[in-house]
């Protein structure tokens, strides 16, 4: 419904309190004054459809602000963003909330009664749940005809269901049960616990795995003081940290953690992604990291970028996944379609490289959650931008401006060349228009169209604007290269009345090997295949007049990329994300 700008828009005022000047919101979306009123005037027409008394509110001497139920603003963001896959998800985690706090069966209409859903929902939202419990090592949901539904588990899994299933947020059921109302209370008590005890150690939290610990300490307290009691833990060696945690428990909260729970909470934190400051060494994990990278470049020719102190972070991460693997904790991702449409080529290398290199297939969410840190790895496909100053003003002057820049913007900067303006206009005007023209010569502005006003002696306000200017020049050199791709291969539309899968991919695949083809299913009946191997950069639509399974789901239509081993690979790469969307 709104364009990137004025989401951005409503997301910065989102995040203000207090009036923030026109002057500085213009600035921010490098926009002016009368254009950023413009914006500001369309996203009211359409606040005032969705919403009453919201809206962004002017003052001409304090500037915007708005105002009114701000979280219905977030909720309709992120509506737009995520679709209703997370509407799904909320309603299937509060049907397993009752699950997990019920002793006994409960019935479809006792439980529509808990979680204020309908019967029919509950139903078709059974399937997922179940899905849930069955990632859980040892649950599993029992089914009585007359009685209803309970959930059967070790209380240790119990617990990491719940943390799965909640979010930092009350949940909406909290209300049917005083224990859950009672763990939320204690949430805000123990992250202040545990960040107080994290800071000054050699330990670093990423942010969703330091929520899910927070959660699942003021759970299992919740629990264990409930009557819901933990079980025999195995022994074994507990981290000095884990006992800091249970005698700051003891002080702050008077809460004495049993030898099980000790046990129990040493083994979660080692679960979740923490990493020390001063790193670990995984001599293993690290050379099956470098195996994989060079076993990327030999096959696709990718541009591929490790930094050692990334190395220490994925290799700490890939330890972590195999302990989690060896004892069937498997870690939940609700953003599956925004990681196959964002990552679709290191999706693909962490289905085949990844596979041979480290020698086992992963289970769907830790696959989604190792591919931002492939994709990381690989190099921006970035168009460096020639750069021209058009200046009558001293060389020297200048000159040393080039040099300044050159330290400025030497990541999208391949080389800046000086005229006077008789020699511009004489010889180069309008003769390179892939180069990004400046000049110092107002007058100049008005009479040629590519030149942008600097001041030499205005840097700080002018840097943003200028590194705007070089990434547009570099964006539109870019789309270049992906149109001359459209030219080559969006034509390349097939109809076919096959109905066997591995036929189809055969014919247009060729003899493409099995190891070095992925297949995902994208935008609910569509195939993506991306194979590697072959020397030229492939694109094939098929259209399929009968439907055809993949994974027991139907098939209507399949995109085939094949990413050949070229000079612009890492262009043909960002090409397929960009198409992908496009064609969704």
């Amino acid at each position: 419904m709104f364009t990137k700008r004025e989401t951005r828009l409503l997301a910065i005022l989102l995040g203000m309190k207090d009036w923030l000047p026109g002057k500085i919101l213009a600035q921010m979306l490098a926009i002016s004054s009368r254009t950023l009123q413009n914006e500001v005037a369309f996203i009211n027409t359409i606040l005032k459809k969705q919403f009453s008394n919201t809206l962004i509110a002017s003052n001409n001497r304090l500037g915007y602000r708005l105002e009114g139920n701000r979280d219905q603003i977030k909720r309709f963001v992120a509506e737009n963003a995520s679709g209703e896959d997370e509407d799904t998800f909320e309603s299937a985690a509060a049907i397993l909330m009752v699950l997990l706090y019920e002793r006994d069966f409960i019935t479809l209409n006792q439980i529509a009664e808990k979680t204020f859903l309908a019967v029919s929902s509950i139903s078709v939202n059974m399937e997922k749940v179940r899905k849930m419990i069955a990632r859980a090592k040892g649950a599993r949901l029992i089914v009585h005809p007359r009685k209803g539904y309970r959930l059967e588990a070790e209380e240790s899994v119990k617990r990491m269901l719940i943390v799965n299933a909640l979010g930092n947020e009350e949940s909406k059921i909290a209300g049917q049960y005083p224990q859950i109302l009672e763990a939320y209370e204690l949430l805000d008590d123990i992250r202040e616990i545990l960040i107080d005890i994290f800071v000054p150690s050699d330990y670093i939290i990423e942010g969703k795995a330091f929520d899910a610990f927070c959660r699942d300490c003021a759970f299992s307290l919740s629990r264990q003081l409930n009557g819901y009691l933990l079980e025999k833990q195995k022994e074994h060696e507990v981290s000095a940290i884990s006992k800091k945690i249970s005698s700051a428990f003891k002080e702050e909260l008077n809460y004495e953690c049993t030898k099980d729970e000790l046990l129990c909470l040493n083994e979660r934190l080692e679960d979740l992604n923490v990493i020390g400051t001063t790193k670990k060494d995984y001599p293993d994990t690290e050379k099956q990291i470098k195996d994989f990278c060079a076993l990327v470049s030999a096959e696709l020719g990718l541009s591929i970028h490790l930094e050692n102190n990334y190395l220490k972070r994925l290799s700490e991460h890939l330890h972590r996944m195999k302990r989690r693997l060896d004892v069937g904790n498997y870690l939940r991702t609700s953003d599956r379609e925004t990681i196959e449409k964002q990552y679709p080529v290191a999706l693909h290398l962490v289905r085949t490289c990844f596979v041979k290199t480290f020698g086992s297939k992963l289970p769907g969410n830790e696959e989604r959650l190792l591919v931002p840190y492939i994709a990381a790895l690989i190099d921006d496909a970035t168009v460096k931008v020639n750069v021209n100053i058009v200046s009558d003003l001293p060389v020297g002057e200048v000159y040393r401006y080039r040099a300044r820049m050159y330290e400025q913007y030497m990541t999208i900067v391949n080389r800046i060349r000086i005229f006077p303006t008789y020699l511009y206009e004489e010889r180069f005007c309008d003769s390179d228009p892939d180069a990004l023209f400046l000049t110092t010569q107002e007058d100049l502005v008005f009479r040629h169209n590519e030149l942008t006003y600097i001041d030499l002696y205005e840097e700080y306000y002018q840097s943003e604007m200028i590194l705007n200017l070089l990434k547009d020049k570099s964006l539109s050199l870019k789309k270049k290269i992906f149109d001359q791709y459209k030219e080559d291969f969006e034509h390349e539309v097939y109809e076919d009345k096959e109905t066997d899968l591995s036929v189809i991919l055969k014919k247009y695949a060729g003899d493409q090997k099995k190891e070095d083809l992925s297949c995902t299913l994208i935008d609910n009946d569509v195939l993506l295949c991306i194979s590697h191997g072959k020397d030229e950069h492939v694109y094939k639509r098929i259209l399929l007049n009968k439907v055809v399974l993949f994974e027991k789901k139907p098939v209507k239509e399949i995109v085939y990329y094949n990413i050949g081993r070229k000079e612009d690979v890492n262009f043909f790469c960002e090409y397929i994300k960009g198409s992908i969307n496009k064609h969704i």
